[in-house]
């Protein structure tokens, strides 16, 4: 898919509970678009790789504690007494967030989205937005970007794990809503359709 520079970089938040499909539809957006024009961004980059050096993580131990099937196991790859997903939620909750803000992650996508629209990409995928302060954030800091909340539901899901929300859009940003009960393509093909409607407003 050619890059007309002249357009605004489109930004699309994906937020939904977990497992309902965020990473792999970012993912396959990526593909349909061309990864030489678009990636998928997690607001959560800076929060895991400060956790990681905090307990000396190797690439194995990461990747390990990364795997859906272990994220909530206590104790695992040297974890004290927290699961993956406690360990990141005390970090981000009960001290970046109190002592650095509650837009500190969106500042720091803000930066990244910043660095992509110089090196040329036209759509940034952001598959973990959950809180609406960080969206905000995106918003003030990237003006000259179009930006869409996909809200993913998939029967069997919901937030009570996670310090995440569907959190309120309240006219923020344009908003298309996915019942990820089918395909990935298919939830692709209508995200996309949204988003070419959008560029021939």
């Amino acid at each position: 898919m050619p890059y007309n520079k002249r357009k605004p970089m489109q930004v699309v938040l994906l937020n939904g509970p977990p497992k309902s499909g965020k990473d792999t539809i970012a993912d396959a957006l990526v593909q349909a678009v061309g990864p030489l024009w678009s990636v998928n961004y997690k607001l959560s980059s800076v929060l895991k790789a400060t956790a990681r050096a905090m307990f000396s993580l190797s690439d194995t131990q990461y990747n390990a504690v990364e795997r859906p099937e272990n994220k909530d196991k206590k104790g695992y790859a040297g974890l004290s007494n927290k699961s993956w997903r406690e360990v990141l939620i005390s970090l981000s909750e009960d001290y970046i967030k109190p002592t650095y803000g509650e837009d500190f992650f969106g500042i720091a996508a803000a930066k990244a989205i910043n660095t992509f629209s110089i090196s040329g990409y036209s759509h940034v995928f952001i598959s973990d937005s959950g809180f609406r302060e960080e969206a905000e954030t995106l918003v003030t800091m990237c003006p000259t970007c179009n930006f869409t909340l996909a809200r993913l539901y998939r029967v069997g899901t919901n937030f009570s794990k996670d310090s995440r929300s569907l959190w309120p859009n309240n006219s923020l940003m344009n908003e298309i809503s996915i019942m990820n009960e089918g395909t990935v393509d298919q939830a692709v093909r209508d995200i996309l359709s949204h988003l070419q409607k959008l560029e021939t407003q």
